[in-house]
């Protein structure tokens, strides 16, 4: 019984530790400059709530059964990603330390972390977020979580071209940088 909600339980204890993180980071820090208008964060919190919801299919709808049939080692290469998706993230997290903003803003002291995963990867933390993703998909293999996976993929590409354009505002040498490194997967993209 405990293995049929594995993601949920996994995916509940890295949201409710990444709130808790993002808590205790922005009472330590201080806006300067904000990109987000407070409608789109809105809707962007929103999307990505949807995304989960679909992702981790609580709900018994047809739209939840398996697609297909494959072998059991499909289902633990699918736990295992999204493991290792959640681990890589929260390092991601980690090294940006306090320069990490859920929204599009610029904070006091923020500089241009280059180092860990940061070196190869402008963004890890969604690497790793997405990963996850795709493993719990492979774990669960229905449709509802295709389907999040999908529209969470395609609400991470329109916030990390967003973000890298306010970026490249504010600091001089990002553009520099994103010429020898990848946007979210090494060698593809």
């Amino acid at each position: 019984m405990l293995i049929t909600y594995f993601p949920q339980i996994t995916w509940g204890i890295f949201w409710i530790g990444w709130a808790i993180w993002g808590y205790i980071t922005r009472r330590r820090v201080h806006i300067q400059q904000q990109s987000n208008t407070s409608w789109y964060r809105r809707i962007h919190v929103a999307l990505v709530v949807l995304s989960f919801i679909l992702l981790l299919n609580p709900l018994p709808l047809s739209f939840n059964k398996p697609f297909s049939v494959l072998p059991h080692w499909v289902h633990l290469l699918g736990m295992g990603l999204m493991l290792m998706g959640m681990v890589f993230g929260a390092w991601a997290r980690h090294v940006l330390a306090d320069n990490w903003s859920g929204a599009i803003q610029q904070v006091e002291k923020q500089m241009l972390v280059t180092n860990g995963p940061y070196k190869y990867i402008r963004n890890p933390m969604y690497t790793g977020i997405l990963s996850a993703a795709l493993g719990t998909t492979l774990y669960q293999l229905s449709w509802s979580s295709l389907t999040g996976l999908l529209t969470l993929s395609t609400i991470y590409a329109v916030k990390i071209r967003r973000e890298e354009h306010f970026l490249r505002q504010v600091f001089p040498g990002y553009a520099a940088y994103s010429q020898h490194t990848w946007r979210l997967l090494p060698f593809i993209y």
